[in-house]
């Protein structure tokens, strides 16, 4: 696993795009999930709150992974970056930068067996960055960096993740 971590001006380099949460809408977890569309607010409200932030950073963990390896690395991957995360929000709040907060990249494995009537893990929980409606790779290409080619279970290669950490 590897972890880089790229400073961007939120206001100005996060891309939003209406497409991100249609692709929401294919995911198994659509509906389900307390993190991801429907249950979140619609992608003007994240507009607004980002643009709010002068300051942030994109979190990129990159897994290698076989075909044997791959759901498990998906997991694992997901599990990781969402605690460093949440680990470097609190780093900010010991700074007393008490508006610090993240979005993960895809929707939220706290829960392994899934998410239940209730939040479980309020306090932790994350919403999806691509179901606030931002752009990813676009986002990560503006910040000058290039993520691998979209993983696929039956070829070996390289996972990537992403998260934003907002900071003020």
């Amino acid at each position: 696993m590897n972890l880089t971590i790229i400073p961007i001006n939120p206001s100005e380099e996060v891309v939003f795009d209406i497409r991100a949460t249609y692709q929401c809408r294919t995911c198994s977890h659509y509906g389900k999930c307390h993190t991801c569309p429907p249950e979140i607010p619609p992608m003007e409200y994240w507009q607004n709150l980002v643009r709010s932030y002068s300051v942030g950073e994109l979190c990129i963990s990159t897994w290698d992974y076989t075909t044997q390896t791959f759901d498990d690395v998906r997991r694992k991957s997901a599990q990781h970056l969402h605690a460093t995360l949440l680990q470097r929000e609190k780093e900010c709040f010991d700074l007393n930068k008490y508006w610090a907060v993240s979005l993960v990249g895809g929707s939220c494995r706290l829960c392994p067996e899934g998410c239940g009537d209730t939040c479980r893990f309020p306090q932790n929980a994350r919403a999806a960055m691509e179901g606030a409606g931002i752009d990813v790779i676009g986002t990560c290409v503006i910040a000058g960096h290039s993520l691998p080619k979209y993983p696929h279970p039956n070829n070996g290669g390289k996972l990537a993740r992403v998260g934003l950490l907002l900071v003020e």
